[in-house]
């Protein structure tokens, strides 16, 4: 039965978790991070996102906006990266860290326990979907928070 549920989950997102986790690890070290860069983090989690959104119910999709909201300015304000520099052509030198790389584990095992849990209980899946769809929006809202907190730093040491 476990073995069922871990086949239902799709080669794309193997793909993309290896592809995000890979970017968590670089993400420890002192990096040059190109701005537009720092968006597609946020925009792979939304669109993978949108799968489990649209299947539940809507007061389950407000429940999901709301952590959404939230995550976005815990993202902008709690864990945002630390700028050591901000250099030419849209390029930030910012401080290594591991909070990407735990919202990224996170995330990922949650989508993972949440698959696994509407195989083996399908009578929950209402209740699992909308959990795993609070606590993805939550971490896709930080993640687009701290990209958003880079674009206003960009904006404030240009003018």
């Amino acid at each position: 039965m476990l073995l069922e549920a871990f086949n239902t989950i799709s080669y794309s997102t193997f793909f993309i978790g290896v592809y995000l986790v890979l970017g968590g690890f670089m993400a420890c070290n002192e990096r040059v991070v190109w701005l537009p860069v720092t968006l597609v983090v946020p925009l792979l989690l939304l669109v993978t996102q949108g799968a489990v959104f649209l299947q539940i119910s809507h007061e389950y999709q407000l429940i999901a906006l709301l952590a959404l909201l939230a995550g976005l300015g815990f993202g902008g304000t709690m864990v945002r990266p630390q700028v050591l520099a901000v250099l030419p052509q849209f390029r930030f030198k910012l401080a290594g860290e591991w909070v990407t790389l735990a919202l990224i584990v996170i995330i990922f095992s949650v989508r993972l326990l949440a698959a696994t849990g509407v195989q083996l209980m399908p009578e929950s899946a209402g209740g699992i979907g909308c959990a795993s769809a609070a606590i993805g929006a939550f971490i896709a809202g930080s993640f687009l928070g701290r990209a958003l907190f880079l674009t206003s730093t960009m904006r404030k040491k240009r003018i």
